[in-house]
């Protein structure tokens, strides 16, 4: 009985689920076609966020915009987020009104569509098992923030963690403060309920982006490095933890909104993160 009872639970899952395939079916080969005959870089980069709003639009899932003000317009910076499940990156696309280039995991490559969308909106792309390649990732990013557009990056180098945030690594913060660019931390939440990481059920459920307040640079010392790293993860933590930052209600008809939100509790007194950030 109990058994049945769980299996009915999942009939809304299991017909949204095939929902968003035929979604994804019926609305990537005709990008992909498109993206073929677009010319690398810029143009690429605009039909990405364009395809990712249509998918978030049509399944139905309510995505809410917090503070995109506080994106810089004239000037590039350092993107963090946190990463808990496979639809942050189309989320972000769909929510950030902005140029920038994602740090995509090398494993991506692997998938032909996917590479090719890597490669013709010219992502930096790091293969985290490799020192080589994530000192040639921190160059690759520096050199992106210099040409005057934006990076955004996973400073927990992974989804494993779900909801729970895992420490952050250094290499974005890096290339922010050698290119002089500040870091503006960025918190996702509800990916995780509608996509949760290693499975393959969806969910239909409301998300929400949250823009937080730009952190400056001081230098381009190591020690500058390792505070702009803790105040960022502190920032996002907090707004996680937020009993105020709880997102809505699931719904059907909902197009992308942006909204105030309220203030993060603590975040006038950041805590210094402990220990030493990792390198990538």
């Amino acid at each position: 009985m109990r058994e049945r009872r769980h299996l009915l639970a999942r009939v809304p899952d299991l017909i949204f689920t095939g929902y968003v395939a035929a979604l994804l079916l019926l609305s990537m080969p005709p990008a992909f076609v498109v993206l073929l005959c677009l010319p690398s870089g810029r143009p690429s980069g605009r039909l990405l966020p364009a395809w990712a709003q249509f998918v978030i639009r049509t399944s139905g899932c309510r995505l809410t915009v917090e503070h995109a003000s506080r994106l810089p317009s004239d000037r590039p910076a350092m993107l963090v987020a946190n990463h808990s499940s496979y639809l942050d990156s189309v989320v972000l696309m769909a929510a950030l009104p902005l140029e920038f280039r994602f740090v995509a995991n090398h494993g991506l490559l692997s998938v032909p569509m996917v590479r090719t969308a890597v490669r013709k909106a010219r992502y930096v792309t790091v293969n985290r098992g490799e020192m080589k390649a994530r000192y040639r990732c921190l160059l690759d990013m520096a050199a992106t923030l210099r040409t005057g557009i934006s990076v955004l990056a996973y400073p927990e180098g992974t989804a494993k963690g779900g909801p729970t945030l895992l420490r952050f690594r250094s290499g974005g913060f890096r290339a922010a403060v050698q290119a002089g660019c500040a870091v503006v931390p960025i918190t996702i939440r509800g990916t995780h309920d509608v996509w949760p990481y290693r499975r393959w059920l969806f969910h239909r459920g409301a998300m929400t982006v949250t823009i937080h307040e730009a952190i400056e640079p001081g230098g381009r010392a190591r020690t500058e490095i390792a505070r702009i790293c803790g105040l960022a993860r502190d920032v996002i933590e907090g707004s996680l933890e937020s009993p105020d930052s709880q997102v809505a209600a699931d719904c059907w008809s909902s197009p992308l909104r942006t909204s105030a939100a309220p203030p993060i509790p603590g975040a006038a007194s950041l805590r210094r993160h402990s220990g030493r950030p990792r390198g990538r």
